[in-house]
């Protein structure tokens, strides 16, 4: 399952500055020149903005830290996020790049990617999962063994040459459709890739729902098009669902092969009891079959593709 909205189609990030960051004015500047100098400035919520000002304004290079334990630091522009800057989430994601009145338009990316070079932060993000998710430390492989060495490699962007970042909980830029056990965000040029699973299911469930949208993210150059050709009127709805459905029977498909060849035998090897629906083990490979099954317009792959289809028609028709 892939999250998507209006925000996410769009490739926009929106963050909540006011035009000047003393229009509420319930701070104090604690040392230096919050004026026209380099002060440090705080609110009573506990923000605060350490940087260059420019009558009373934030402006030049600066640095923004939120009570949450997000932060911005780089170029201000009479409050606002202009120029180059690097905004950091507090479960390790971040984002650089190209900034204009707070609207992230450009995510910077290594042209160089080398998958030794994300290891080390592919494991960290594989510790986040476990320890957030403690469920599936019963079924997690040791790190001698090849399911480990998949994930981490997966995680680190051995297909889709980007991190692919953990994400606990949905927010506003990962928005989590009803019903489902496991989503991922794809990478576009404002949006790191990102995978969450749910909370309250079992152990296999969990390890299927990881490794299903880690096939699910290498789709993701596709998964652009179809939002692109939705943009552009080059499809309709029904045309939307079905090929957004079609990726997910091919990561589907990988998945079967997967459970047969690596997890069926190491739960075997290990003495886990394993559910072969969990896999979807009996899924057809017929594409037209299996999409047959489903005949219910109130459920998938109508729910939430549909949605999809229409926010992206309800932002084209907000343009003009």
């Amino acid at each position: 399952m892939i999250t998507n909205t209006l925000k996410i189609i769009n490739l926009l990030i929106f963050l909540s500055l006011s035009t000047s960051i003393f229009a509420q004015n319930k701070g104090v500047c604690i040392s230096g020149d919050c004026v026209n100098g380099f002060g440090y400035y705080r609110w009573n919520t506990g923000d605060y903005y350490m940087g260059n000002f420019v009558n009373y304004q934030p402006q030049g290079y600066g640095a923004l830290y939120y009570q949450s334990g997000k932060k911005y630091m780089g170029h201000f522009e009479q409050s606002k996020f202009n120029g180059e800057g690097i905004i950091f989430y507090p479960n390790g994601e971040s984002r650089k790049g190209f900034w204009k009145n707070n609207e992230l338009l450009t995510l910077e990316r290594n042209p160089y990617y080398e998958l030794k070079n994300n290891l080390t932060a592919a494991e960290f993000i594989y510790k986040q999962i476990l320890s957030t998710r403690p469920a599936m430390q019963m079924l997690a492989p040791s790190p001698d063994e090849e399911i480990y060495q998949f994930v981490i490699n997966k995680l680190a962007g051995e297909d889709i040459l980007n991190l692919i970042y953990w994400q606990n909980e949905s927010d506003e830029h990962f928005p989590v459709p009803n019903g489902v056990t496991a989503a991922h965000r794809f990478p576009s040029p404002t949006q790191t890739a990102a995978i969450w699973i749910k909370k309250d299911i079992t152990s296999e469930q969990m390890w299927s729902g990881l490794i299903f949208e880690l096939f699910n993210i290498q789709n993701y150059l596709d998964f652009q098009l179809i939002n692109n050709d939705a943009q552009l009127n080059k499809c309709d709805k029904s045309e939307f669902v079905f090929r957004y459905a079609r990726l997910e029977h091919k990561a589907i498909l990988k998945l079967q092969k997967f459970y047969t060849q690596k997890w069926l035998p190491y739960c075997q090897k290990r003495g886990f009891k394993s559910d072969k629906n969990y896999w979807y083990a009996s899924v057809s490979t017929d594409f037209d079959s299996w999409i047959g099954l489903y005949t219910d317009k109130k459920g998938y792959p109508y729910y939430p593709y549909e949605d999809f289809y229409d926010n992206i028609v309800k932002h084209n028709l907000q343009r003009y």
